[in-house]
């Protein structure tokens, strides 16, 4: 399938289910259904509850399930605050014979970049990178479905994101008292939820 320029189209946030994934009303008359579930591109946030993506990543990471979700939770309180209130633009990839015709994700969620205000207003995905709520995605994965113009990018905003310890890079998040947990690892190409101590929990 053929792939062209990003389209903007403005938006209303109806629901943020998580860190990485709204629901938003797009304006009509762009080829959208009425509601569109939006998965951020090229951003992964923690889970904040139960589901396969979940247990695959919780198997991988060296985290108590309660620790992990509570970064969920977290990455989607950061998102909720950045988003409430302001104007979204979805930046989304244009398919040609597909419908409806824009890049998908599992073809369920609309995979784009979301400005805040105007459409050269601030990345959102790329704030929670470099805030520390959020992973680059894909990582370790060089499919060409999952790379996108803006990975390097993303990549070195995570990277001075860990570097400086910001948000849940930190050790001694406060989620569950003062045990010292943290997501910290070698790369931000290969990441996953790692804790600098296990939690006795």
């Amino acid at each position: 399938m053929k792939s062209n320029e990003l389209d903007i189209i403005p938006a209303k946030i109806e629901e943020i289910k998580d860190g990485d994934t709204l629901q938003v009303r797009p304006k009509k008359g762009n080829g959208f259904r009425e509601i569109e579930w939006l998965r951020l591109r090229g951003v992964d946030t923690p889970e904040q509850s139960h589901n396969d993506k979940a247990e695959r990543e919780l198997d991988r990471a060296e985290l108590h399930k309660r620790t992990f979700y509570n970064l969920g939770r977290k990455a989607t309180a950061k998102t909720t605050e950045l988003v409430e209130g302001r104007k979204l633009f979805l930046h989304c990839e244009r398919r040609e014979g597909v419908d409806p015709p824009y890049l998908y994700h599992n073809r369920f969620r609309l995979l784009a970049y979301v400005t805040l205000d105007s459409p050269d207003g601030a990345d959102l995905g790329e704030q929670l990178i470099r805030m520390g709520y959020a992973l680059v995605w894909p990582r370790g994965n060089s499919s060409p479905r999952y790379t996108h113009p803006r990975i390097e990018h993303y990549l070195s905003a995570c990277n001075r994101a860990r570097k400086e310890q910001e948000g849940l890079w930190t050790k001694g998040l406060d989620i569950i008292g003062n045990k010292p947990d943290a997501i910290k690892n070698c790369s931000c190409e290969l990441s996953k939820y790692r804790p600098t101590v296990r939690p006795d929990v």
